[in-house]
C-alpha cells in the first residue's frame, strides 16, 4: 500500500507528465507549412549550385560570349546590405564581371570607388595575366559605364541586364577597352 505522501508525488508527476504532453501536441499541431519570404532565404550548405544563364557583348569589336557562369548574392559588411556578383567566362580565361550592391531593376552609372552600398562595378580581363579594365577613368576621376537590370527576382535567384563600358586600368590613360551590346540574361545566383 501506498502512504499519502507517495500518492502526492505520483499525482504531481502524472499532472507533469500530462502537462507535458498538453504542450507538446500544442506545439505539433501549431506547425503548419507556410511560403518562405525570399529575403529570409539562407546559403544552401547541402546542394552544389548550378549557375545558369548567357552573357554576350561586343569587346573591342569581337565577339564576346560565355562558356559558363558564375553568380553570388553575399552580405555586404556592418549590415550595408548585399553585393550581388556575376561573372560571364570563356574557356581560354577570358572574363565579365558585373558587381553591384543592392540590386534592383533600373539604370546605374558604374562608379567604382563609392561606400560598399551604392558599390557598381563593371570589368573585363582577357587572362589571368592581362591587366583588369574597369568602367572608371581613374585619371580623370570619373565613371565610364552603364549597368541596366531588366530583372532582378529573389525568389528564382535570376537577373538579367545590359551593360557598356570603357574599361580603363589603374594610374594609366591608355590602354583602354571597349565593351559594347553587354546583355546578361536569366543568371542565375547562389546565396552567400
Amino acid at each position: 500500500m501506498l502512504n499519502h505522501i507517495e500518492k502526492l508525488y505520483i499525482m504531481k508527476a502524472v499532472k507533469l507528465l500530462y502537462f507535458l504532453g498538453l504542450i507538446l501536441s500544442f506545439a505539433m499541431v501549431s506547425c503548419d507549412d507556410e511560403p518562405v519570404d525570399p529575403a529570409l532565404l539562407v546559403k544552401d550548405e547541402t546542394a552544389t549550385p548550378v549557375n545558369t544563364g548567357t552573357m554576350t557583348a561586343l569587346v573591342d569589336g569581337d565577339l564576346f560570349t560565355a562558356t559558363s557562369m558564375s553568380g553570388t548574392y553575399s552580405a555586404l559588411p556592418d549590415g550595408a546590405g548585399n553585393l550581388l556578383t556575376i561573372t560571364g567566362i570563356k574557356s581560354n580565361g577570358e572574363y565579365i564581371t558585373i558587381q553591384m550592391a543592392n540590386p534592383l531593376p533600373g539604370t546605374y552609372t558604374g562608379n567604382n570607388n563609392t561606400a560598399p552600398e551604392t558599390n557598381i562595378t563593371m570589368s573585363y580581363r582577357e587572362s589571368l595575366n592581362d591587366d583588369i579594365f574597369t568602367a572608371f577613368d581613374f585619371i580623370n576621376n570619373q565613371p565610364t559605364g552603364i549597368l541596366k537590370i531588366t530583372s532582378f527576382n529573389m525568389a528564382t535567384r535570376k537577373v538579367s541586364g545590359t551593360f557598356n563600358f570603357v574599361g580603363h586600368i589603374p594610374s594609366a590613360a591608355f590602354p583602354v577597352t571597349q565593351v559594347n551590346n553587354g546583355v546578361f540574361t536569366n543568371v542565375s545566383f547562389t546565396l552567400q
